[in-house]
This record gives structure tokens, sequence and C-alpha cells, in this order.
């Protein structure tokens, strides 16, 4: 692809996820602890656990995911 390396081409891609992933936790990590009216939707956990459980489950989709991809090669057999 491009003249990289397979292992770059898609190594650059979940990186390039694995940001999206993470600015996405932060968001529903901030959501859940913001307290409105006294109380948040999670109020006695840490907000790091909180992220660290958000992020770690976005890369396990997207890894099973990337996994997916490489054993169909067009896009309505992966959707089906």
């Amino acid at each position: 692809m491009m003249g990289m390396k397979g292992w770059l081409y898609w190594a650059s891609w979940y990186f390039e996820f694995s940001l999206f992933c993470c600015l996405t936790g932060a968001i529903m990590t901030l959501l859940f602890h913001i307290k409105v009216k006294g109380a948040g939707v999670i109020t006695y956990t840490d907000p790091t656990v909180t992220f660290v459980f958000l992020l770690l489950y976005g890369l396990s989709v997207m890894t099973l995911s990337f996994a997916i991809t490489t054993f169909v090669s067009k896009g309505l057999i992966a959707v089906a």
C-alpha cells in the first residue's frame, strides 16, 4: 500500500483510531462524572478507573474489528 510495508499501514490506522478512542473515552468520562443537581451518573467511582475501562474497551473492540477484516475481502460480507 502506497509503497510502505503492510504492518506499518495497519499500525498507522490502529494509532489513528486509538487516538479517537482516547478522545471519546475522555469525553464520556467527563459526561459520566459531571454532577448535575448534586449527583452524577457514576458517583462513587474514580474518573481514572472509568477512563481506563472505557479506553481498554474501545481498544479491544477496535482490535476485534481489525481481526475480522483479515477474514473478509468485501465490505458487504463483513457487514453480514
